[in-house]
């Protein structure tokens, strides 16, 4: 939830409109340059902390394929067919 609500918080206090998804438009807030600083901060340290799970995410499935082969990846995924049509 952060992501989305200091995204929001950036644009809408650096004086820019904001279109939700061309439906409607948000509400702005009043022009505050060290409100919107900092929400572009939050902002951005959750999209790296965002990047850094899926890392990990991936890495542990690799972990868990490569190394532990212990078919947790097999049990995730749907049955295969064998390709017949």
């Amino acid at each position: 939830l952060l992501m989305p609500i200091s995204g929001y918080v950036h644009s809408a206090s650096d004086g820019q409109g904001i279109v939700y998804f061309g439906l409607f438009d948000l509400p702005g807030l009043p022009r505050n340059d060290d409100v919107a600083l900092v929400a572009k901060q939050i902002h951005l340290a959750v999209q790296w902390l965002l990047y850094l799970l899926v890392l990990l995410h991936v890495a542990g499935t690799a972990w868990h394929v490569m190394i532990r082969r212990d078919g947790t990846l097999d049990r995730m995924l749907p049955p295969q067919t064998g390709g017949r049509t």
